[in-house]
């Protein structure tokens, strides 16, 4: 046995027979072949992040830095992410969002290591990102405070208060999906073409190519709410009373109507902007501009007399979104922004056009092959005013450029590019400073970035 298996001594035959008496392992491995292991399908991750900035529950700031650890030890200093609920329910409604369309998910604690990788906080006061938002959820609290004046049972209270739980929680996660679902725009709380349609004007009306035969519980739940609030009030025999809490219920049932008209408006602008994504040419760019926050002065080191008085320095940002001319058969888009620094601006129409023009022009001499272009900003005055369309027509005719399309975006809604880039800006502005330089002027602004 020792000569026929290449053995040295007797004692590796003894050790395997009384390694085969204990033990079902073999003595014998085969030689296999490497397998890279992917811990996370990068699929199903790229599915997850681009949903979470589809539905705007993973939003960038303007201010502020989120810092990201990679796995080989460097950090990533980043614009801060915001998530605008809380990382269980984000989990919940992607798990009930994939359930409903019949995709693969992640499991829940995978899920919840990529939102602690990606360093967002989760903002409660929502001020300056979505003010409609904002005064929704005082809305809700408000109601909440009405419910405790109503003579009514303490079951009926504790059905209300989570009834009131639970369209909160609708408002904020799902019904914004349900609206940019194909198969559940049959309900109409939830039909874009529908909801936005005006019955009284031909110009603005569109009938829609589906019937509307599905009901939506939590839909009904909220209007549920509403009725109950209001037929509380009718029953109130003290007139004085009756006039107060109908003062208070009237702002709150407005904010809260006014948010469902905030996110079917956005989620209409969204589905148009992807409309014009997926019908582009190399010939056509999609450009989106906005204001930046001011940006104040400040000296690497400086007195604490210097530091009022201050006045802040402009940025215009122009985002252009345009068709990338390689040979893959997938359409992949290339982002380009460009920066317009002013020491002094009031950011009145004028200006805006301006701004607008020179940052177009550079774009232009960089990418001679765009000849059309779509153009989207808010609706602000000095973005939008009277002046606007006449100049703009202009200036892209001196340009060689037709635009084809001149679209809004909802409020605080849309120019997420901008915001991004902004505060791309800003974090090598600081690093700029720290290295022992002065940011006085828009000069300065360019070095600093």
């Amino acid at each position: 046995i020792c000569h026929g298996h290449d053995c040295l001594c007797r004692y590796a035959i003894k050790a395997a027979r009384e390694l085969q008496l204990t033990t079902k392992t073999s003595s014998h491995y085969e030689e296999s072949e490497t397998v890279v292991r992917n811990r996370i399908n990068p699929v199903l991750t790229d599915h997850f992040l681009s949903w979470l900035l589809d539905t705007n529950m993973l939003t960038t700031v303007a201010w502020g830095s989120t810092k990201i650890k990679l796995a080989r030890g460097d950090v990533l200093e980043i614009p801060k992410q915001v998530l605008q609920a809380k990382k269980s329910h984000i989990i919940h409604q992607y798990k009930f969002h994939c359930q409903e369309m019949s995709l693969k998910s992640l499991s829940h604690r995978t899920l919840h290591y990529i939102l602690e990788g990606i360093g967002a906080s989760e903002q409660e006061a929502l001020s300056g990102i979505d003010d409609i938002v904002k005064d929704a959820r005082e809305a809700w609290i408000k109601m909440e405070e009405l419910l405790a004046s109503f003579k009514i049972s303490k079951e009926d209270r504790t059905n209300i208060l989570a009834s009131i739980k639970q369209s909160k929680l609708y408002l904020k996660t799902l019904f914004i999906n349900h609206c940019y679902e194909t198969q559940t725009k049959a309900c109409t709380t939830h039909c874009t073409v529908y909801s936005l349609s005006q019955q009284d004007n031909v110009n603005y009306n569109e009938k829609c190519t589906h019937y509307h035969t599905e009901f939506c519980e939590d839909c009904a739940n909220l209007i549920g709410i509403m009725d109950f609030f209001d037929q509380q009030i009718d029953k109130i025999v003290d007139i004085e009373q009756k006039n107060e809490l109908r003062y208070d219920f009237q702002p709150a049932r407005e904010a809260i109507i006014e948010l469902m008209r905030h996110l079917i408006r956005a989620v209409q602008q969204d589905d148009a902007k992807s409309l014009l994504l997926d019908q582009m040419d190399e010939e056509t760019a999609f450009m989106t501009i906005d204001w930046a926050q001011k940006i104040l002065q400040q000296k690497h080191r400086e007195e604490q007399s210097e530091y009022y008085a201050k006045k802040g320095m402009s940025v215009l940002v122009a985002s252009f979104t345009i068709k990338d001319s390689g040979q893959s058969q997938q359409k992949k888009f290339i982002t380009k922004t460009y920066m317009l620094a002013l020491s002094r601006c009031s950011q009145n129409e004028l200006d805006t056009l301006s701004g607008g023009y020179l940052l177009l022009q550079q774009f232009k001499n960089e990418h001679q092959q765009i000849h059309k272009l779509i153009k989207r900003s808010d609706n602000a005055s000095v973005l939008g005013g009277h002046a606007t369309f006449e100049c703009e027509k202009i200036f892209t005719d001196q340009l060689g450029v037709k635009i084809l399309i001149r679209d809004y975006s909802e409020i605080q809604r849309g120019k997420s590019i901008c915001d991004r880039m902004a505060g791309a800006a800003k974090m090598r502005m600081r690093a700029y400073i720290n290295a022992g330089n002065n940011l006085l002027n828009a000069s300065d602004i360019k070095k600093g970035t």
